[in-house]
């Protein structure tokens, strides 16, 4: 799950002194909240306990101020009704309680990595204007049901379909997207599934000459069982699917492909194949939310307690074999650049580190926000780093780990 990192609620101002010029530059380091109360009412875009979508804006400045880096937010799914009750109670399922202002440094998780304001952490897009999707419908931005669902008394609603689409309408009329110079849509964990879902909406929906690059970060959800061969996460997310009538909210080239079983067009390596818009993959092997989730291991290999059987070990190297098969095609793709690392991580690109994380971890001496950066702006014509070292060696070192014989 993406972390959720509210800031602080005043208002604070970073000075930058150019002193050779004499001119004092005033940028602001905070993101502040725009609720969809209008298209709440009128087009139903609300939470899973009916209070209104919205988004977060921190606006651009200097070189990036006509440049925009659009970020859902990541935080799970919600499987089934009682599950959704739940999640409608928390920041994951209503806007009720958001604060008015994120910090921009710390807007998520370790100095924010890729939505960091820091020009030492994210050189290429500190600067940019970030619109900040709050998540608090349950399924991705993928859900369209248009009655409620009642549960204990209380209705619950899955509009995210509808959230995205009036966050997209309301930047693109009110807050100048539509006259960009560039665009780049991330998320992470069900943030980065949304990427996979939606970033050709928002090709389609932005004007057709400006360039958008997608960054889908720790969103390639194996339909995998669990070690004993349960369905598990498979089963959920077919229930949470048919729940959210989510059919009409991913992508519909895909549904056609899957006409019979349209539910797994929510998982991305179903969905990947049709999706047309550039796109940076950015995945780590043993990816440790979907080893924990979805294989449902609760060790790991080189750790002491709980030490893993012999069992457990080899469940946990085939997992990372099945997710690296199943990254192929876009490794393969001449369109799609990918990074992957044979690391237990989970969104990298939001967390920062002296060995793991955007600006840590390395492959043949790139990091990611390196990769990223290079990528986007064509600084360099190679758009795959494939960790090619086998995790059960001592050659491996890419994560400072190895897994014990």
């Amino acid at each position: 799950y993406q972390r959720r990192v509210r800031g602080s609620q005043k208002m604070k101002f970073a000075l930058f002194v150019l002193l050779c010029f004499d001119i004092i530059i005033v940028t602001n380091a905070y993101a502040y909240l725009h609720l969809l109360n209008i298209d709440a009412k009128t087009e139903g875009a609300v939470c899973l306990d009916g209070s209104p979508g919205g988004y977060y804006y921190r606006q651009g400045t200097g070189t990036g101020a006509n440049k925009w880096l659009i970020h859902m937010e990541g935080g799970g799914w919600c499987y089934n009704e009682a599950d959704c009750a739940n999640r409608a109670t928390s920041t994951l399922g209503s806007s009720k309680d958001w604060p008015n202002i994120l910090e921009g440094s710390s807007l998520c998780c370790n100095d924010g990595g890729l939505l960091s304001d820091n020009q030492n952490v994210n050189p290429d897009f500190y600067n940019w204007n970030l619109a900040f999707l709050g998540y608090c419908d349950g399924s991705s931005f993928s859900g369209d049901r248009t009655d409620p669902v009642v549960v204990d008394n209380k209705s619950l609603y899955f509009r995210g379909k509808r959230i995205l689409y009036a966050v997209i309408k309301d930047l693109l009329t009110n807050k100048g997207l539509g006259t960009a110079d560039q665009v780049v849509v991330s998320g992470c964990s069900a943030g980065g599934l949304s990427t996979y879902l939606h970033l050709d909406q928002w090709r389609e929906s932005i004007p057709s000459h400006i360039p958008v690059n997608g960054l889908a970060d720790a969103g390639y959800f194996l339909e995998h069982t669990t070690i004993t061969g349960a369905s598990g996460y498979i089963a959920q997310m077919i229930s949470g699917f048919n729940l959210w009538n989510a059919t009409g909210g991913v992508n519909q080239n895909c549904v056609t492909a899957y006409k019979a079983q349209p539910w797994k067009c929510i998982f991305a390596p179903n969905t990947y194949p049709f999706l047309t818009t550039p796109l940076f993959l950015l995945q780590g092997k043993y990816d440790s939310w979907q080893i924990g989730n979805i294989l449902q291991i609760s060790c790991l290999p080189w750790d002491e307690a709980p030490k893993c059987n012999a069992t457990e070990t080899k469940a946990f190297l085939d997992y990372g074999n099945a997710l690296q098969e199943a990254i192929t095609p876009a490794i393969k793709s001449a369109k799609d650049a990918v990074w992957f690392d044979a690391c237990t991580q989970h969104c990298q690109s939001l967390i920062n580190g002296n060995v793991l994380g955007w600006n840590g971890i390395k492959i043949n001496g790139t990091t990611p926000q390196q990769a990223f950066g290079d990528w986007v702006f064509k600084r360099t014509s190679k758009s795959k780093w494939v960790d090619e070292c086998a995790f059960s060696t001592t050659e491996c070192n890419t994560c400072g780990l190895t897994v014990k014989a």
